[in-house]
């Protein structure tokens, strides 16, 4: 990956970086989620498993939050698997990390401590046979419905920390 501009790239910089390896990332990250499928299905558990990408800017914004480089930056791609029950996400997660090496520092669990908002999730990074890394978010339908129209949807967090 080409490196940006060391202070404050623009939204357009890092969409342009994003996009030479975008097609790779992509589908590997469907390859992914398929194996996970298979996997939760082989071991009994309902899931829905889908893809999803980070935006350039939203990209931008943990670079510059979070002072790293966009190279550094582990959940550019990523799979959410919404399944029945708090159990099962732990299984998701040990499903993912016994077919490839899990970022044991890139593993953090909104379950057992929300987050202030209330958001609730399992994130975990795996590093995928090509060398990417690949985010696994994984939550309960029920977690995923308050995350994404209740206290904890993204859109109020957005808008608090945008005013203030």
């Amino acid at each position: 990956m080409p490196e940006l501009p060391p202070t404050d790239p623009s939204c357009e910089q890092v969409a342009q970086c994003l996009d030479l390896d975008r097609p790779d990332r992509e589908r590997h990250a469907r390859e992914a989620a398929a194996e996970l499928e298979l996997a939760l299905s082989g071991a009994g558990l309902r899931g829905d498993v889908s893809v999803r990408i980070k935006s350039p800017c939203s990209a931008r914004e943990k670079m510059r939050r979070r002072g790293l480089p966009l190279r550094e930056l582990q959940d550019i791609c990523g799979v959410r698997v919404l399944v029945e029950s708090i159990p099962d996400c732990y299984a998701v997660v040990e499903a993912a990390c016994s077919r490839w090496p899990c970022v044991p520092e890139a593993f953090d669990d909104y379950i057992q401590a929300p987050k202030e908002s209330g958001y609730q999730s399992l994130h975990a990074v795996v590093r995928l046979p090509c060398g990417h890394p690949l985010e696994i978010q994984v939550r309960t339908f029920e977690q995923h419905r308050e995350a994404e129209t209740g206290r904890a949807a993204h859109w109020r967090y957005k808008l608090a920390t945008s005013t203030g």
